[in-house]
């Protein structure tokens, strides 16, 4: 069972029965336009809204670049998944570790992707889906929201460790200012890796950060939101760089560390963060569901300081 805890408090997050979302058959390359869209998604004037990051572990618990849903528990999976993202109830959600299919072609059933069992139309109108580049099965990103996007681009990272990493940028446009929206995944350290190998990955790991600041260098609004796989609690300053960047944090920020992964009971790395410019948070929290991901989904009420 589900269990998001905003600080302090504790509530069921399983509310099959109680959720608002149609099933219904789409087509998902329908193409609209921005006027369409802000039709169906309305003023994104608020100042106010609802952000969660989450790496949803390629649907396989982060065991394998290959989601492991069967036919046999597609059904059960599909409802559980669409329990946690419809509790969470968030305007922009960011994934990381995304994997166009929720289910791979097997047994004679077709493939379903992630879009249309997840994050259909009638839970995000709108979705920016990150490639999947051949050499690394676990970078794929993807925002969905309920506001209007620009159409994303991807950034690979000048330096990497672990083949191809690129974040994945789109704007919007609220309260008449632009905002800036990044997903990324950045280089991981290998715990049997050697010290030299470590000092080299985080090396590269502080690099991406940098890139990352300076690629928000032109925006007063920006959100960064993904897994910076800062996994030894030694290189946990490396979240201070954002910050002497002038950029606010949900973990590691004004309510301290917040152990994301591994999901379960034994968390002990503050992996997922929602890092921004220009908003202050607010009922910062994690839902914790091991039998969906092997991270926490780490999700946070941000306002526009204006």
């Amino acid at each position: 069972m589900a269990d998001i805890k905003v600080y302090g408090t504790l509530k069921n997050a399983t509310q099959s029965g109680k959720l608002a979302y149609a099933e219904q058959v789409f087509d998902t390359e329908q193409n609209k336009t921005q006027a369409e869209i802000n039709r169906v998604v309305g003023s994104s004037g608020k100042s106010r809204f609802k952000v969660v990051c989450w790496n949803l572990g390629n649907f396989s618990l982060g065991q394998s670049g290959d989601p492991t849903i069967t036919p046999a528990n597609f059904n059960e999976m599909r409802a559980k998944w669409r329990d946690a993202i419809c509790g969470i109830g968030a305007d922009i959600f960011l994934a990381c570790e995304y994997n166009t299919n929720f289910m791979d072609a097997q047994g004679g059933d077709d493939a379903v992707t992630a879009r249309v069992a997840l994050f259909g139309p009638e839970i995000y109108q709108v979705a920016e889906i990150g490639p999947a580049p051949a050499d690394n099965a676990y970078v794929q990103t993807a925002i969905f929201a309920n506001l209007p996007l620009s159409a994303s681009r991807i950034v690979y990272f000048s330096q990497t460790y672990q083949a191809s990493r690129y974040y994945q940028v789109t704007e919007t446009t609220i309260n008449g200012r632009v905002v800036k929206i990044i997903s990324t995944h950045l280089d991981f350290i290998p715990p049997d890796g050697t010290e030299e190998q470590k000092d080299a990955v985080h090396q590269i790991r502080i690099a991406q950060i940098n890139e990352l600041i300076s690629e928000c260098d032109d925006v007063e609004y920006a959100i960064i939101c993904g897994d910076f796989n800062i996994n030894y609690i030694a290189d946990i300053g490396d979240y201070d760089i954002f910050k002497d960047a002038g950029f606010g944090m949900a973990n590691h920020g004004y309510l301290g560390n917040i152990f994301t992964a591994p999901a379960g009971d034994s968390a002990y790395m503050v992996l997922d963060n929602i890092v921004y410019k220009g908003f202050t948070s607010a009922k910062i929290g994690t839902l914790n569901d091991a039998t969906l991901s092997d991270h926490m989904a780490l999700f946070a009420d941000l306002t526009m300081d204006i």
